[in-house]
């Protein structure tokens, strides 16, 4: 059932068996409508919209900020302006909670307004599911945790789950491109889908649970410039230009990730890695590295150099706000594709480690390219202006920067010299403190110096060991235990796979079989 301008647009699907797949084909001559209202789509126990009373003086000011903050960042309402938006409780509570941070004078709202409206009224509209209804959601999954207890919010797997069966239900997984629509209609649906689709996949990374998207079933094709259009143009406004060049990156990158967890982060390709060969290993690799070296230079390398930064005499005339900010955006796409390259070669180095000699060529191969995704990690922390760090980032961004920690402690535990050792100790350290030097202004890294205090700092930093001890295998975790390394219940059961160093071999620096590494 799909809503359009107020009547329900019933449709019924014709299942047709071929190879044993089902496929759904649209049966347009039994489409019916009837209008929003018969469908008791906001019943008597819809919530009161308090939200809209309490943000009243405050309204102009931050859909204001949400364009040209959030939208410059995440634009998955296209060339929509404040005019234009769907007159949507749960959309409007979404906007106004993501553009709250960037107003200073609705500040003194409480957050948990947004958070407790949308809980129960988007549950509510699952139910007579509108386009709307998905915006709502989507953006409302892009906020971040106002407690640091969990990798993110509890029941964000179940959230996403519901984004995904309302997308189903309004067929976004069927691309609209020749449907008798509207370009504006057309390019909506488009932009959802793919937003449904990104947040489907940083999710399952992030939280280590299954992806519920499948490419079987989606024929959507990849997003281009046009869907960032007005009615009847092929190209965005020069405002909103850069924020689709960063929907789009973000878009083809996750197509990436998806392929890397269908490879090696299923419940099978977990099994089928344990046989696999090891020149069967490298051209998976090798073929992912392609993809990714054809994206970075596609995508995130041309956005790098045309990013311009505000100078520091005052001196040069500032551009206008949209454009800069999404300058300031481009963080969270520079960290994603780091994070996409750190899961690659952890994964990689699991079923290496496990089976084959650590003298292979292939290995240091995976230690060096390893060494430059985390080096641009801390290049990226390190140089981070306030103004970035003023920037709205992604709620998987958190997650991102952790993953990274996580990554240098267990490539200190793969060293295969007190060097190599050392090195990631000292990048280890580092890390830690600008993690540290970040946290009061800039949230996004606090869950990552909360992690990484778990993992590095079981000691104080004094006692931690230079280089990892060369020393047999039976008296490896009792010297660690000394050293200060506490290898028992110090990790958030949060990873994807968390049994690779439980087969290390028995000549590696460290061989703690308890160490689970997101």
């Amino acid at each position: 059932m799909i809503i359009l301008n107020g009547w329900a647009l019933c449709i019924t699907y014709k299942v047709t068996v071929k190879l044993g797949l089902a496929s759904y084909i649209l049966n347009t001559e039994t489409t019916q409508t009837f209008p929003d209202e018969h469908l008791d789509a906001y019943p008597s126990y819809y919530p009161r919209n308090v939200v809209e009373e309490s943000v009243r003086p405050f309204r102009k000011g931050l859909v204001k900020a949400y364009f040209e903050y959030v939208h410059t960042s995440f634009a998955l309402l296209g060339p929509q302006i404040p005019s234009t938006i769907a007159k949507s409780a749960t959309l409007m509570s979404s906007i106004y909670c993501l553009a709250q941070a960037y107003f200073t004078p609705a500040q003194s709202l409480d957050p948990w307004l947004f958070t407790d409206f949308n809980k129960q009224a988007l549950h509510i509209e699952t139910h007579n599911v509108k386009l709307e209804t998905v915006e709502a959601a989507l953006l409302f999954a892009q906020r971040h945790a106002r407690l640091i207890r969990a990798p993110t919010m509890p029941g964000m797997c179940a959230e996403i789950g519901s984004i995904i069966g309302m997308s189903h239900d309004l067929g976004l997984n069927i691309d609209p491109i020749d449907w008798d629509i509207s370009d504006t209609e057309r390019r909506r649906r488009r932009r959802l889908w793919w937003g449904v689709y990104v947040q489907d996949k940083w999710s399952a990374l992030t939280l280590g649970r299954p992806s519920y998207l499948h490419d079987e079933q989606n024929d959507v094709s990849m997003l281009t410039m046009a869907d960032f259009a007005l009615e009847g143009s092929l190209q965005p406004s020069p405002a909103n230009e850069k924020p689709a060049q960063l929907f789009i990156g973000v878009t083809t990158l996750s197509v990436i990730l998806s392929n890397i967890l269908a490879n090696f982060f299923t419940v099978k390709a977990i099994n089928s890695r344990q046989t696999m060969a090891l020149d069967e290993l490298e051209s998976i690799c090798t073929s992912f590295e392609d993809k990714l070296k054809k994206w970075q230079v596609t995508h995130l390398e041309p956005a790098l150099v045309k990013r311009s930064f505000p100078d520091p005499t005052g001196l040069k005339p500032y551009i206008n706000a949209s454009y800069y900010a999404s300058n300031l955006g481009l963080g969270s796409l520079e960290l994603a594709f780091y994070t996409v390259q750190i899961t690659l070669y952890r994964v990689i180095l699991r079923s290496v480690l496990s089976k084959f000699s650590k003298s292979d060529p292939f290995f240091a191969h995976l230690r060096q390219r390893g060494k430059v995704a985390a080096s641009s990690v801390l290049k990226l922390l390190e140089v981070l202006s306030v103004a970035r760090s003023s920037a709205f980032w992604w709620s998987t961004s958190k997650i991102n920067f952790a993953i990274a920690g996580s990554f240098m402690i267990s490539m200190f535990l793969c060293s295969v010299s007190s060097e190599e050792g050392q090195y990631w100790m000292d990048q280890v350290m580092f890390y830690r403190k600008l993690l540290r030097a970040h946290i009061n202004g800039f949230d996004v890294t606090k869950h990552a110096s909360i992690r990484l205090d778990l993992l590095a700092n079981c000691g104080s930093a004094s006692e931690l060991p230079k280089s990892p001890p060369d020393i047999t295998c039976q008296a490896q975790q009792s010297m660690a235990r000394s050293e200060g390394w506490e290898i028992e219940n110090v990790l958030p059961m949060e990873d994807l796979d968390m049994d690779w160093l439980s087969s290390l071999p028995a000549e590696s620096p460290f061989n703690m079989h308890n160490f689970g590494l997101i």
